[in-house]
């Protein structure tokens, strides 16, 4: 089985860390596009090659849907099996299996094509300056259940069309699953979404979602850069340090942290 990781990226600081961390996950590969960062990705990943790919990308206003059109054609072209489409903040998390394949090869055998896996948001760490060291070792604060937003593994030779980060378009919606339930994704007014308010120990699977992080960091990401979905710039909201700061949560690093620094130890970086 093949299995491929895509992103956009720009000024993205921990980009070797989540790297690292899918890798070793049991990604095959993954390909990233450097959206004009100030600092080209390719020099702080260049020793990751050949298992990560970098591409410089131009362009402004809704750059996501068009490269998540290319990705799916060149996932396509590698003859790859699976891929999925996350931002640099989103870590994938497995609770019920020990990598990527296990999960994959349990919903081909159900005839999946499209599989759903919801987020769980991260807080601020009610953190002013921008942190050191990983980004799983520094937020430890975040929700108690999961949240209904999704992103979507799926079998690039089945999508149709794209038309929202979160999900693809498919021939058949009956092979649409998501990984909590384990059964097909039932929200047919918005594949976006998976109303499953389920504990995030419970859940076989979910996505860590880092969206804040420090107020340093969130300006500096999203305050002073334009949204890649042609949104325009954010604002910091009013009450930023309320915000997913609810439990303390250290999984990830019980599960992740120490694998993800050896890892990358062996790269000459160092956290």
């Amino acid at each position: 089985m093949r299995v491929l990781l895509y992103t956009n990226a720009r000024n993205e600081r921990n980009i070797a860390e989540w790297c690292a961390h899918h890798l070793l996950l049991g990604f095959n590969g993954i390909f990233i596009f450097d959206h004009k960062s100030d600092q080209p990705i390719i020099d702080y990943l260049r020793p990751f090659s050949p298992k990560v790919k970098i591409l410089r990308v131009d362009g402004d206003g809704n750059i996501k849907i068009k490269l998540m059109k290319s990705a799916v054609n060149h996932a396509i072209s590698l003859n790859a099996d699976w891929m999925i489409y996350l931002d640099a903040d989103e870590f994938l998390v497995l609770n019920s299996f020990s990598n990527v394949k296990e999960m994959l090869q349990l919903f081909d055998q159900k005839g999946a094509d499209h599989l759903c896996i919801n987020w769980l948001m991260f807080g601020s760490n009610n953190l002013i300056n921008q942190h050191e060291g990983l980004i799983i070792d520094s937020y430890t604060k975040s929700e108690l259940k999961l949240n209904q937003h999704v992103k979507s593994f799926v079998k690039p030779s089945k999508v149709v069309n794209i038309i929202n980060p979160h999900f693809y378009i498919i021939n058949n919606d009956y092979r649409r699953f998501d990984v909590c339930s384990g059964g097909i994704h039932h929200n047919t007014s918005n594949f976006a979404f998976n109303n499953i308010p389920l504990p995030f120990i419970k859940s076989p699977a979910y996505i860590a979602h880092y969206v804040f992080q420090s107020e340093e960091s969130y300006k500096k990401r999203k305050q002073l850069l334009p949204a890649d979905d042609g949104s325009g710039f954010r604002s910091i909201p009013d009450n930023f340090h309320n915000l997913y700061n609810d439990i303390e949560n250290r999984q990830l690093i019980v599960k992740y942290s120490q694998n993800i620094k050896d890892f990358l130890q062996r790269f000459g970086k160092t956290y």
